[in-house]
């Protein structure tokens, strides 16, 4: 049994059953990568032969949908799974291109990310030291993650997310901070996740018409991406910590867990 979801934050919706030598027997696939979609599918021992559902889109939107017209790519070639899969992508892209951002040279560096080692407990300091050693080991970007905004919070404790300022006992200033290192030689990217509100933000209240319905025990929400608004709202957030502290990048995380079913606003 497997049940999967989707949509142009989670995956794309392809398809291949292939031979354990990697030769490919069947494969499909949806043109359309963006709109949410449900995959399920179960093996039945009495048939011997699985059975797909695929279902678009989900929830709320379907609502408001009163027509849907889907391209259904389909291969029964017998060749390695991936040249199945180089094909779906060539089709998808001749069928209904996309605009593509080129990528920079410097977006192949290493990169080095402070979560794993030190967690919610990032701090100016800290970055100083491990950002030298990063840098005299061939290291490219410097990646702060979770915890620059808070010294609150325990082990993927979210409640204090929405905000985006930093916290000035970790770093009493953040540009001055980030200038330093890409002194070293590295590019700076921060770790945000724009469309989380943890409950105890000051975000939260600010919001709260834009709030989907909480899904997790975790102490958060997320912003619906639903609601016009809520473009606004990622936009100019992303856009101030690019501009006030200088960044490189952003490190954009945890899109893929806004609920796709239960958004508010979601018929407006």
């Amino acid at each position: 049994m497997v049940r999967e979801q989707a949509c142009a934050s989670t995956g794309f919706p392809f398809v291949s059953l292939f031979h354990r030598g990697g030769e490919s027997r069947f494969a499909f696939g949806l043109l359309d990568q963006l709109t949410e979609t449900a995959l399920n599918a179960d093996l039945s021992e009495a048939t011997r032969s699985y059975h797909f559902h695929w279902h678009k889109p989900i929830g709320q939107a379907s609502l408001t949908t009163h027509r849907w017209q889907e391209t259904l790519f389909v291969s029964a070639a017998r060749c390695p799974w991936t040249q199945v899969l180089r094909a779906y992508v060539e089709t998808v892209d001749r069928e209904w291109p996309q605009p593509k951002l080129p990528v920079p040279e410097y977006a192949y560096d290493p990169v080095f990310g402070s979560w794993t080692a030190i967690h919610h407990d990032v701090s100016h300091g800290w970055v100083l030291r491990n950002a030298r050693l990063a840098a005299d080991l061939g290291f490219g970007i410097w990646m702060t993650d979770d915890g620059w905004f808070t010294d609150k919070a325990s082990f993927a404790d979210y409640r204090y997310t929405g905000d985006w300022e930093p916290c000035r006992p970790k770093f009493p200033d953040l540009a001055g901070h980030v200038r330093a290192v890409q002194a070293m030689g590295l590019r700076y990217v921060l770790w945000v996740a724009p469309f989380m509100v943890g409950d105890a933000s000051q975000a939260a209240r600010r919001y709260a018409h834009l709030l989907a319905e909480a899904t997790t025990p975790m102490r958060f929400q997320n912003l619906s991406p639903r609601r016009a608004e809520t473009c606004q709202v990622v936009g100019d957030l992303v856009e101030r910590l690019m501009r006030d502290y200088g960044l490189d990048g952003p490190k954009i995380d945890f899109i893929d867990c806004v609920a796709l079913d239960n958004l508010v606003g979601a018929n407006r």
